[in-house]
């Protein structure tokens, strides 16, 4: 009787170690993901004067950053544009970097070049707060404009 009830509580204990570490697995995974730009992002970017600051104008796009640092951006038209691939990485506690690469088309389908934006992000909770830069590239790959912005994202949930 006293092997069956020692084989119990060793039952009971291994149960309670291994609920204990999923609540904790559990717990550190949400805090993690809360430290993290990994998920999808509902952004409104805003195009500025990079001299002044004043507003150029603003449109929707998605963000999703992927575990292992890549991302696409998705903008609300995709007639003259293809979406963003680029990659991410953290550079310290909330504070992330991340490019990506879109290409451009003109009206009747042919190569209007490309575009590659940097961003800088600070992330707090379920708000990302970003800065961004952007060149534009013609068809043969040479720069031609450039740009600024602004974006604020929340996350999709």
């Amino acid at each position: 009787m006293t092997n069956k009830l020692n084989g119990i509580a060793v039952l009971v204990l291994i149960g309670v170690v291994a609920f204990g570490t999923l609540a904790a697995s559990g717990q550190s995974s949400a805090d993690s993901e809360r430290n993290s730009p990994v998920g999808t992002w509902l952004t409104t970017v805003t195009f500025v004067n990079c001299t002044t600051g004043s507003v150029i104008r603003t449109f929707p796009t998605m963000n999703t950053f992927n575990a292992g640092g890549t991302m696409l951006e998705t903008p609300r038209s995709l007639a003259q544009r293809s979406p963003g691939h680029g990659a991410w990485e953290r550079t310290m506690g909330n504070e992330y970097t991340s490019v990506f690469k879109f290409f451009r088309s003109n009206a009747d389908g042919t190569d209007n070049g490309y575009q590659i934006v940097r961003r800088w992000h600070f992330l707090e909770d379920d708000s990302l707060t970003t800065t961004a830069v952007f060149q534009n590239y013609d068809a043969a790959g040479l720069p031609t404009t450039s740009g600024c912005a602004v974006e604020s994202a929340t996350r999709l949930r």
